[in-house]
């Protein structure tokens, strides 16, 4: 019996059905990180090739503790195991994916996006300004595959194609802090001087790891093919490994 389902044998998903990584690029399959607040990370919404989403939500995620080890660890056991099960079938499935590294093109776009964004408040960028900063990157990004030869933000080139994922608003404040001349460049637009903790406090710590290692968003002109994350809006749901009853039908939108 699965520690995370409430019977026996508990299917999850409807019988014979297949589910490609390419219909759910709005799904984030990298670990959740102690210490890091990510509540969307317990719940996975996989779309199936027939346009059937099956829900999928972790029994504990109502008495979260993101600072506790334990908790952490079931939670990223449970993910890796339904994403094991569901994509299976998926000849480019991955058990332990990493994320896309930081194309040079994003990363202008992403300057450009906070600039712009520095210059419309003409004052320090908020928890409020990083947020929509987030989202609109995401918006544009999330699904973008990013072509194998691409130069990357380091200088070298993607070893091989590259889908990537919904960026974090941490992680593109860090991102942030290490582009050169950006904090520079944001600080002659606005009236206060910006600095390495002043807004960073407003959210979640950010993380010591590589910005290469980070999510992030959009761009308003990308030549890659952009999936777009589609909400369902069905009742239906699986707790722990259990599949909805009645899967709502529905089309992946490609742009």
């Amino acid at each position: 019996m699965d520690k995370y389902s409430k019977g026996r044998n508990k299917p999850i998903s409807p019988r014979g059905a297949i589910y490609n990584l390419s219909d759910n690029a709005h799904i984030d399959r990298t670990k959740v990180v102690k210490g890091v607040a990510e509540p969307r990370k317990c719940i996975i919404k996989a779309r199936n090739t027939k346009g059937e989403v099956s829900i999928y939500r972790f029994l504990d995620r109502k008495s979260a503790k993101w600072d506790n080890s334990k908790w952490v660890s079931d939670l990223n056991k449970w993910r890796s195991q339904i994403f094991r099960r569901v994509f299976k079938r998926d000849p480019n499935f991955v058990k332990n994916p990493t994320r896309a590294k930081w194309s040079e093109e994003e990363v202008t776009y992403l300057s450009d996006l906070i600039k712009k964004r520095a210059g419309k408040t003409q004052s320090r960028l908020t928890k409020s300004d990083w947020e929509k900063i987030s989202k609109k990157h995401n918006e544009r990004w999330n699904g973008v595959t990013v072509p194998k030869g691409a130069k990357l933000m380091k200088g070298d080139l993607a070893r091989g194609d590259q889908l990537v994922g919904e960026r974090t608003t941490t992680a593109i404040q860090a991102l942030f802090e290490r582009i050169p001349g950006l904090k520079s460049a944001v600080n002659d637009l606005t009236k206060d001087e910006i600095s390495s903790d002043s807004e960073m406090d407003l959210i979640d710590k950010v993380d010591s790891e590589d910005p290469d290692d980070a999510d992030e968003s959009g761009s308003e002109s990308h030549g890659g093919s952009v999936k777009h994350n589609l909400e369902d809006s069905s009742d239906d749901e699986v707790d722990g490994q259990r599949p909805a009853a009645n899967p709502t039908g529905g089309v992946l939108i490609a742009a």
